[in-house]
């Protein structure tokens, strides 16, 4: 067991990500991970300090693909990945939510966490995760404190798949950090 965590502590620590803030919330891709992007699989990689691209039809059969790096030059790579209350899951056209290549992953949108103004600027959003409910709740509201609700509260069922605008999408709570956290305090136990 303690060589378990030792390693999961070991993998997540040695980890780099790419990081892209899109108003306050990010786009984030875990370097040596393989994601589905529009009908192919990528798969980032550090070189010269640079985010460089892999592409194919599985996660297992990628070539360098330049044609990717423009788009990645605007991401940030870091040791981190920024603190966030739920995360949304891009499926692209996939009804299902399932991805063909079972090593291949949606692409990640993290939500930040706490009181954040949109990317409109024009309200300021909430995303509170209701662990008894299963549920991500999606608040607007007038004020920088979130205390003046403006609209109503739009509710995604945790792990169901949705049609909307950026095609089929799940939602999911932050649960991976707080395994992390825990993993680590069984470790410093043992």
């Amino acid at each position: 067991m303690l060589a378990f965590c030792i390693f999961f502590f070991l993998s997540i620590v040695s980890s780099k990500y790419a990081v892209m803030q899109y108003g306050q919330n990010y786009f984030v891709y875990e370097l040596g991970t393989c994601y589905y992007y529009t009908n192919k699989y990528i798969n980032l990689y550090e070189e010269d300090k640079q985010i460089r691209t892999k592409s194919g039809t599985t996660c297992k059969e990628m070539e360098d693909d330049p044609s990717f790096n423009a788009l990645f030059a605007i991401y940030e790579l870091r040791d981190d990945i920024p603190e966030f209350s739920a995360v949304q899951y891009l499926w692209d056209l996939n009804e299902k939510c399932e991805l063909s290549d079972k090593d291949g992953h949606p692409q990640e949108f993290l939500y930040a966490a706490g009181c954040n103004k949109d990317i409109s600027g024009k309200f300021y959003i909430q995303y509170v995760y209701d662990e008894d409910k299963n549920t991500v709740s999606i608040n607007k509201y007038s004020d920088e404190k979130c205390t003046v609700a403006e609209g109503e509260v739009i509710t995604k069922t945790k792990g169901e798949c949705l049609k909307e605008t950026a095609g089929y999408v799940t939602y999911s709570d932050n649960s991976v950090k707080v395994f992390v956290i825990l993993a680590l305090a069984v470790m410093f136990i043992f």
